[in-house]
């Protein structure tokens, strides 16, 4: 838990443009948590992505402000065993993110269409 904690709190670090490292930790910390090696590999990948087009996006700081608030919420549920809160809270975390990541790329648009020559 206090691993947990201290990752919800993280300060930024100005040489991460995309505000996104603590806030990858504190998903990293949760799969980690959970003892399944896999679901922390699986998590990497898409890490990988999502900080490189949030790097792109130029995030707001009010946005990432939301996001501890968040991040919070669901350590504080996690802490006192409270499986049911935290995962409510999660999906609607990750709910609220949804425009984020949309506005970071192409998440859901039409097909690209071919390139002619």
């Amino acid at each position: 838990m206090e691993a947990l904690r201290a990752a919800a709190v993280a300060p930024r670090d100005p040489r991460d443009p995309s505000g996104f490292v603590p806030h990858l930790d504190f998903h990293t910390t949760i799969l980690m948590a959970t003892g399944n090696l896999m679901f922390t590999m699986m998590g990497q990948p898409v890490s990988d992505v999502l900080r490189t087009r949030l790097e792109r996006a130029g995030v707001e700081r009010s946005e990432w402000d939301r996001v501890d608030e968040r991040h919070l919420e669901i350590a504080e549920h996690i802490a006192l065993g409270d499986a049911d809160a935290a995962e409510q809270a999660m999906r609607e975390h990750l709910t609220a993110l949804r425009p984020l990541y949309q506005r970071t790329g192409r998440w859901n648009t039409e097909p690209e269409q071919p390139v002619s020559a």
